[in-house]
């Protein structure tokens, strides 16, 4: 199985593309924005998903380009501690090596694809139909290629789903996350209050 190409270039995708490099493939990625561009925001990995980063040898980028949680607190609307959770004492108790992160999608989106060579990824090469018979992928810019395996790794409007599974869409599975990024300025001393880092669980009729 030479020919592997994988349609979109998140997470799924680059994490596919570097876990099939090191088993001695030779994947291309094919994503359709021009440029890996900033979107998103923060999130969260956990320490089993830091350890499968680790073995795809992006997991100290992650963390000198991330934040290390240390403490989960969940509070009342006054601010009152109902209880929290030593972190780092948690990953050492089940016996892992790393501890629960917190990154920027587009800082991780970057690391992962400054492993990739760079001929691998390629911008502006945007899916618009696949044939599984073939099988064969067609290209917005009028180009088709042929692969002996297609992974579709294009997000929730994924061109590759729509053209194997026409009758089937997503289903709404009853639960919404609310994620931005604010601009705020800190204070100067702001380093000596509270914890370093942590995480904070809030009802859902306050507001953080």
């Amino acid at each position: 199985m030479s020919r592997i190409a994988i349609i979109g270039s998140g997470i799924g995708g680059l994490c596919t593309a570097l876990a099939l490099r090191d088993h001695g493939f030779d994947p291309v990625v094919y994503e359709a924005a021009d440029e890996l561009r900033p979107v998103g925001s923060g999130i969260g990995i956990t320490p089993n998903g830091m350890q499968a980063l680790d073995r795809l040898d992006v997991a100290a980028a992650i963390i000198a380009r991330g934040v290390t949680l240390d403490q989960m607190e969940i509070r009342t609307a006054n601010g009152q501690t109902l209880t929290s959770m030593d972190l780092n004492d948690h990953t050492a108790r089940i016996g892992l090596d790393h501890n629960l992160m917190a990154i920027h999608r587009a800082e991780l989106q970057a690391v992962l694809a400054n492993r990739l060579p760079a001929e691998v990824l390629q911008l502006g090469r945007e899916c618009i139909d696949v044939n599984a018979d073939q099988p064969v992928i067609h290209f917005a810019d009028g180009t088709e290629i042929s692969a002996d395996l297609i992974i579709g790794a294009d997000g929730v409007n994924s061109t590759v789903r729509a053209s194997l599974f026409p009758n089937i869409s997503p289903q709404y599975a009853g639960d919404v996350a609310y994620r931005g990024l604010v601009e705020t300025t800190i204070p100067t001393d702001a380093d000596r209050i509270g914890q370093k880092s942590g995480a904070a669980d809030y009802a859902s009729d306050t507001l953080l």
